[in-house]
């Protein structure tokens, strides 16, 4: 998750700059949604019945919300090259990293911190150990067991930032005539079909599912690269692309209600199909998605109803939000179950316990660590960009 407005070209500011940052804000907040329903885990089956079939179904399908996560995420952090190299000619791999680090670390390291805290106060068998902390320290966790198992993500996320920052950082200085920037497109479009088809052959013709292929880099960083690959169109082909998705708005809405289906009828956990063709269908839909929430047919979207404003505000504190939420369901699930408050009245209590402290933890630790440690990274680490711009070259 980055900085919204150092993601969009710098040569495309227009009047509907924020309808377009209220947008991404807004997908960022679905995203967020999705993924707090996918760690419900305990649904009673006294329910009534509306009530148990949304909740079964949001369990169900809530994993996608990682899957827009990494189209959001692969779109936006490789803006931030983009743009730089289309004022500066050049790209500052070691600034990206650093500004990367800064933004993503210090909010982790005092997860990992405050986490171990509470479950210690809570219930001290719920922590794994130091080997697994360091695990997750190492951004390995999708490899190897780690303290928690929704990390995972975050480590496919640092993967990709590593490999994108290095790629573009060749592509750009490469001296040969030949090859340039414009070579992320194919290499791009081949790494996509290269892991398209390494889960084809890994689920259906080998020896089935591995142990939770969804986590492996290798399996998944392909939905992120997609995301740059629709950055890549918007930021050096941003008019054909804009004609392109505006006239045909209504069949790429069809297009991403068949795209998204999959999680309705297959589980990532099992499911050869999801496990395979299944991702990739998804990252499209997600990008299509995208695409027509960047260009809108009207030229300002609307944001203005209470609930727009609500998720966009969640969709900026969603990397603390994500961080949360999981060990939050489990500190509070264990404290309702230890005091045998196992009652249908006290299951919806938990459930908006659950989901209100994800949100206002997010929220609070936004306002309070995460903006504060983002503004000192922009006055001692600032972007190439704020730097070229200071200094008129």
């Amino acid at each position: 998750m980055t900085n919204l407005t150092q993601a969009i070209p710098v040569n495309n500011f227009h009047p509907s700059i924020t309808q377009r940052l209220l947008s991404l804000d807004f997908l960022r907040g679905i995203a967020i949604l999705l993924v707090l329903g996918r760690h419900i885990i305990v649904i009673p089956s006294h329910l009534p019945f509306p009530i148990m079939l949304f909740l079964k179904t949001w369990a169900k399908i809530g994993w996608v919300g990682v899957d827009l996560f990494f189209v959001l995420s692969g779109f936006l952090v490789s803006g931030l090259l983009f743009s730089e190299y289309k004022i500066t000619g050049r790209v500052n791999v070691f600034s990206f990293f650093t500004r990367r680090g800064i933004k993503i670390y210090p909010s982790f390291w005092v997860f990992l911190f405050i986490s171990f805290l509470v479950t210690s106060a809570v219930s001290p068998s719920m922590w794994r150990g130091g080997k697994h902390t360091i695990i997750e320290l190492l951004f390995l966790q999708n490899y190897l067991p780690g303290q928690w198992d929704h990390t995972w993500s975050l480590a496919v996320e640092e993967h990709f930032y590593l490999l994108l920052g290095l790629l573009i950082f060749l592509l750009s200085r490469a001296k040969n005539r030949f090859i340039n920037l414009s070579w992320f497109i194919p290499i791009t479009v081949v790494l996509c079909f290269s892991l398209l088809f390494a889960r084809g052959i890994k689920t259906c013709i080998l020896s089935g599912l591995p142990d939770r292929l969804y986590m492996k880099t290798h399996f998944r960083i392909d939905g992120l690269f997609f995301g740059a690959l629709m950055s890549y169109f918007y930021h050096f082909k941003f008019g054909s692309m804009e004609r392109l998705v505006k006239k045909h708005h209504r069949y790429l809405w069809v297009m991403v209600l068949f795209l998204l289906s999959p999680p309705f009828y297959g589980r990532i956990e099992n499911g050869r199909f999801v496990n395979s063709i299944g991702f990739t269908l998804i990252y499209v839909g997600f990008g299509l998605l995208l695409a027509i929430f960047l260009f809108p047919l009207e030229e300002k979207m609307k944001f203005k109803s209470l609930g727009a404003r609500i998720v966009c505000g969640i969709g900026r504190d969603s990397y603390l939000t994500y961080l949360y939420h999981f060990p939050i369901y489990y500190w509070t699930l264990y404290l309702f179950m230890k005091a045998k408050l196992n009652t249908q009245a006290y299951f919806y209590f938990h459930l908006l316990l659950y989901i209100g402290a994800s949100l206002l933890i997010g929220r609070i630790l936004a306002t309070l660590f995460e903006r504060p440690m983002l503004k000192w990274r922009d006055k001692w680490f600032p972007s190439p960009l704020h730097r070229r711009f200071e200094t008129g070259s």
